[in-house]
């Protein structure tokens, strides 16, 4: 039985220097460095999966969009045909948060069938993690349901949060 390659696009969303970078090559690459160059408008990665208990491996088309900040026009045609979405804040800048609302709204509106979680990155430079995830607590259970604390630097959480949309986007690749 020849086994197929489920190939899934994943959005990395947020503003300018949250880590999305980061995440993305913590996951891909495990790797992290402390200097980058900003995302200027998109960068591809991708990472194939196959869990013990998968029944097909899933290529994760991992899109690094530049990042947003109020004012500033959005390409959104880098949302089409994705299957799944990540809006990632920096946990020291809690107003990269308040851009999430914004972005995950226009998101769905171009791919309404995606699975989307939320990342609050750099969580290794906050003493309290608990304090963060009750303040954040309205927002993701409003707008995704489900927050990891992450931290590109330390590893905490990246392969979770994909193994995560891993499991949400095979569910919904049967058939």
């Amino acid at each position: 039985m020849k086994d197929s390659v489920i190939k899934k696009k994943i959005c990395l969303l947020g503003s300018f220097g949250v880590g999305k970078t980061s995440l993305v090559q913590r996951f891909v690459y495990n790797r992290f460095e402390e200097s980058y160059l900003s995302t200027i408008g998109v960068r591809v990665a991708q990472k194939e999966m196959r869990p013990e208990s998968a029944q097909a491996p899933m290529r994760m088309l991992i899109w690094d969009i530049e990042g947003y900040e109020s004012g500033k026009a959005l390409n959104t045609n880098y949302y089409m045909g994705a299957a799944g979405g990540i809006l990632v804040g920096d946990v020291t800048r809690p107003d990269t948060f308040s851009e999430l609302v914004r972005l995950f709204k226009r998101f769905k509106t171009i791919s309404p069938e995606a699975i989307v979680v939320m990342a609050a990155n750099k969580i290794d430079l906050v003493d309290d993690a608990d304090t963060v995830e009750k303040t954040l607590q309205p927002l993701y259970e409003e707008i995704v349901g489900k927050l990891y604390l992450t931290s590109a630097k330390s590893g905490a959480n990246v392969q979770e949060i994909f193994f995560y949309l891993y499991e949400k986007l095979s569910v919904n690749s049967k058939g």
